[in-house]
C-alpha cells in the first residue's frame, strides 16, 4: 500500500508491503514523490528492491565499533589493526554507510599519505574494504553503492628493503653483547635466519629439525606456515643456546609441555 500526502509544503511518500519494512520519503514536487513510488513499488514486484536504511543509519564508526567487538578478537595482529581502526574512525568515522563514495576515501587517502607512508594507508583502505565486506556478507547490510573501496586506486607498495647488515656492523653488535653470550648467540641467530621479531620470539625447541636442518614457523604475519633452512652458522648459534637458564627449562617446564625462547630469557 501506497500512500502520498502533502505536509508542511512537501509530499510525503510511504510505502507498506507485506515482508517489507515500511519505506518513507519526502520531495518537494509530487511528480517526483509518485515517480519514486512507481520506481520502488516495480522493485519489489520484482524481487530486486534492497532497503538502504541501515545503511544510512549506521556510520563507518558504529560499523568499525562491531568489527572491534565480534571480529577483532579472532585476529592474530589484534593491536595493529586496532591501530588502523582509530585512524579511519578519525577520518571516516562520521560518514554514513550509504553515503561514503569513493570520493571521500580518495581524499582520506591523500590526506593520510601526507603523513603516513603509503604501506600504512594500504593498511587503512584494505581494512575498510574488508569491514565493509563483511558488514554486506556477514551482517545484512545492503551498500547502494558498492563497497567504495574498489573503486578507488590504492597507494603503491613501497620497495621492500634491500639493505643487510654488513660485516663491520654484525661485528660491532656482537661485540657490543660480549656481556650477554645467550642474547649474542639469538642475535647471529636473527641475523642468519632474517626471521621477525615475533617469530623469534615464539620459537620453540620442537619446531627444529636438526637432521633436515630446518625450523618450522607455525604462526606468521599473514598466518601462514612456513619452513626456513638453517645455516651452519645458525645451528652452531643454538646449539649453543642452553635449555635451561636461571633455573627456567625451555621445553619442560613444570606444568607446561613446551616453553618460548620468550619464556627462557
Amino acid at each position: 500500500m501506497t500512500t502520498i500526502r502533502k505536509r508542511g509544503g512537501r509530499y510525503h511518500v510511504q510505502i507498506r508491503k507485506a515482508g517489507q519494512p515500511s519505506l518513507t520519503k519526502s520531495f518537494v514536487k509530487k511528480s517526483d514523490a509518485q515517480t519514486w513510488a512507481k520506481s520502488i513499488e516495480s522493485k519489489i514486484e520484482r524481487g530486486v528492491f534492497h532497503a538502504t536504511s541501515e545503511a544510512e543509519q549506521t556510520t563507518l564508526t558504529s560499523l568499525n565499533e562491531r568489527y572491534e567487538r565480534d571480529i577483532l578478537p579472532t585476529k592474530r595482529s589484534r593491536q595493529a589493526v586496532l591501530s588502523h581502526l582509530r585512524q579511519v574512525q578519525a577520518g571516516l568515522g562520521g560518514i554514513s554507510l550509504a553515503r561514503l563514495h569513493p570520493a571521500d576515501l580518495a581524499s582520506y587517502r591523500d590526506q593520510r599519505l601526507k603523513q603516513v607512508g603509503s604501506q600504512s594507508v594500504l593498511h587503512e583502505l584494505r581494512l575498510v574494504q574488508r569491514i565493509l565486506n563483511t558488514a554486506t556478507t556477514e551482517w545484512g547490510i545492503y551498500l547502494p553503492h558498492g563497497n567504495p573501496v574498489s573503486q578507488v586506486r590504492m597507494p603503491k607498495r613501497p620497495k621492500g628493503r634491500e639493505r643487510r647488515i654488513s660485516p663491520e656492523e654484525e661485528t660491532s653488535l656482537v661485540e657490543a653483547l660480549a656481556y650477554n653470550p645467550v642474547m649474542r648467540r639469538l642475535v647471529t641467530f636473527a641475523i642468519e635466519t632474517g626471521m621477525r621479531r615475533g617469530e623469534l620470539a615464539n620459537m620453540r625447541w620442537d619446531h627444529i629439525n636438526w637432521k633436515a636442518q630446518t625450523l618450522q614457523i607455525p604462526e606468521t604475519k599473514t598466518d601462514i606456515p612456513r619452513t626456513i633452512p638453517l645455516s651452519k652458522t645458525a645451528l652452531e648459534a643454538l646449539s649453543e643456546i642452553p635449555r635451561r637458564l636461571d633455573g627456567i627449562v625451555w621445553g619442560s617446564r613444570p606444568g607446561q609441555h613446551h616453553s618460548s625462547l620468550r619464556e627462557g630469557l
